[in-house]
C-alpha cells in the first residue's frame, strides 16, 4: 500500500469514526413526516433507526467529500497520488468550516437528510454530465434513482442541480446518450415532487413505538 493511499485511508476512517461518535450523541429531534420526498424518508428513517444514522451519515458525508473532489477535478481521485490526497483533505477541512453551524448540519438527523445526504446524491448524480462518463446502460436506472433523490431533496439542490445539468445535455454531441435523458427524467421527477409534495395521511405506522412523529 503507497503512502498516499495509506494516509487516505487513516483520514476516511477517522472521519467516519469521528462523525460516527457525535451522530450518536446528538439528540432525537425535528418535525412530523410530512411528505413523501427523499429528505422526509430518510429523516424519519434515522430517528427511528439511531444505528443507521450512526452508520450511514459518516459515509454519505464521506461520499460527499469525495464527490466534491470528483466534481472540481472532473475526474475521480487517485488514491496514490499525493495532491489527490490532501485535496480530499482540505476539502473536507473546507466543507465542515464553510457550513453555518456545522454540527447541527452535519449530525442533526433532519438537516443532515436535507443536506447531507441531498448534497451527496446531487454532486454523484451530476458527475457523469461533469466528467463526460459514458454510463452503460444497466446504470441508467440507478441514474434515475439518484436524479429522483437528488431532487426531491430540496428545492434548493434541486432547482440549480436540474439547470446545470441541462446546460450540460445541451452541449453533448448529437445524438446524445439515453442515459441522459433517463437522467435528467429522474430528476425532474424528484423536483417536481419536492414542490409538490404529497402530505402523508399515516405516518403513526411507520414510527410505531416511537411514542412521536420525529426526524
Amino acid at each position: 500500500m503507497t503512502l498516499p493511499r495509506a494516509a487516505l485511508l487513516a483520514f476516511s476512517i477517522a472521519f467516519v469514526l469521528v462523525h460516527g461518535a457525535f451522530v450518536w450523541l446528538s439528540p432525537v429531534q425535528g418535525a412530523p413526516l410530512e411528505h413523501v420526498t427523499f429528505s422526509q424518508l430518510v429523516g424519519c428513517s434515522l430517528a427511528r433507526w439511531p444505528i443507521v444514522h450512526v452508520i450511514a451519515t459518516p459515509l454519505i458525508g464521506l461520499a460527499l467529500v469525495f464527490g466534491l473532489f470528483t466534481i472540481a477535478a472532473r475526474r475521480l481521485p487517485n488514491v496514490d497520488a499525493w495532491p489527490d490526497t490532501i485535496a480530499i483533505i482540505f476539502l473536507a477541512a473546507c466543507a465542515w468550516l464553510a457550513t453555518p453551524d456545522a454540527e447541527l448540519v452535519w449530525w442533526h438527523r433532519e438537516n443532515a437528510a436535507v443536506w447531507i445526504y441531498g448534497a451527496a446524491a446531487a454532486l454523484w448524480f451530476a458527475a457523469p454530465y461533469r466528467c463526460n462518463w459514458q454510463p452503460r446502460a444497466i446504470h441508467a436506472p440507478l441514474l434515475f434513482l439518484v436524479g429522483l433523490c437528488a431532487g426531491s431533496s430540496t428545492r434548493q439542490i434541486a432547482v440549480p442541480l436540474l439547470a446545470l445539468v441541462a446546460y450540460a445535455i445541451h452541449h453533448m454531441e448529437r445524438p446524445r446518450p439515453r442515459w441522459a435523458w433517463i437522467g435528467l427524467a429522474g430528476l425532474v421527477l424528484g423536483t417536481t415532487a419536492s414542490f409538490i409534495a404529497v402530505p402523508l395521511l399515516d405516518v403513526a405506522a411507520f414510527v410505531a413505538g416511537s411514542g412521536k412523529l420525529i426526524v
